[in-house]
């Protein structure tokens, strides 16, 4: 498999909100659903598939599915479900399970249809294979959901409970966290890695342009050295012109007395 393929189907199945492909069709269609290295890719498409539920409204059944496979691939990536999966799970199986309740009484049939379909025969294979989706909390809904069948105050009041709201804020919660998990797509850090790597550059490139328009970008070592042996220089002209000027002096000193030896010698004569 190209690795470019794979890119740009991670960037669609991720970057699409509702995509008129279902992104296990186009896995199938690109036959990539028999690499080995396409795990992640496989477990972005099933979330695609959840949140593309979510956006038409068709959370159900199907959802519950979705669900299971994710967790079978997560075990294939040695990694942990999240307590978000679990409780995704617990309440859209409950609410699923609420659908079929529309009746006045559990004897009508349906609601005895859905627990076989969804508890005993889904959840009770969850069971058997040590599956963390089976959690205390799904356990609960069970045994409540089993009570109601004999319960006609339990069936009313767990038929007149909207749980709803609450499924569909714990499956948008679990996408929200798996999506933050696995961050931008391959295609995305590889731009964002070169963009940055060309943003250095160019700000190095730009440092030594500007230093070289610059004629009095001197370092500060060498002006300070240039200012002391100006310094230096300076001290020793002075020093010079002291000197000479103290042997004029002398050589002054010198002919005046001589011109005055010369004076008193013509009086004394």
């Amino acid at each position: 498999m190209k690795v470019i393929d794979k890119w740009v189907a991670e960037f669609f199945i991720r970057r699409q909100q509702n995509p008129k492909v279902p992104p296990i069709n186009l896995l199938s269609a690109l036959k990539f659903e028999d690499s080995p290295d396409c795990l992640n890719l496989k477990i972005s498409s099933v979330l695609r598939d959840i949140s593309s539920s979510l956006i038409r409204g068709t959370v159900g059944e199907g959802t519950l599915d979705l669900l299971e496979i994710l967790e079978k691939l997560l075990l294939q990536q040695h990694s942990l479900l999240m307590e978000s999966h679990k409780s995704a799970y617990c309440w859209m199986a409950a609410e699923c399970t609420l659908r079929f309740m529309w009746p006045l009484s559990a004897s009508d049939g349906v609601f005895t249809d859905a627990l076989e379909r969804i508890w005993t025969k889904r959840v009770g294979i969850l069971k058997k294979s040590g599956s963390d989706l089976v959690t205390d909390e799904l356990l609960k809904w069970e045994t409540d959901l089993e009570k109601a069948l004999e319960d006609p105050e339990l069936y009313q009041r767990i038929r007149e409970t909207n749980i709803r709201y609450t499924a569909i804020s714990f499956l948008t919660q679990f996408l929200k966290e798996q999506w933050e998990l696995y961050g931008s797509s391959s295609l995305e850090s590889e731009a964002q890695t070169r963009f940055l790597k060309r943003k250095a550059v160019n700000h190095v490139e730009g440092d030594c342009v500007d230093n070289r328009k610059d004629p009095n970008a001197v370092d500060e070592s060498t002006r300070h050295l240039e200012d002391d042996t100006i310094d230096n220089v300076n001290e020793r002209r002075g020093t010079g012109e002291g000197e000479d000027g103290n042997e004029n002096n002398k050589d002054v000193e010198g002919v005046g007395c001589l011109e005055n030896d010369k004076v008193i010698e013509q009086h004394a004569a």
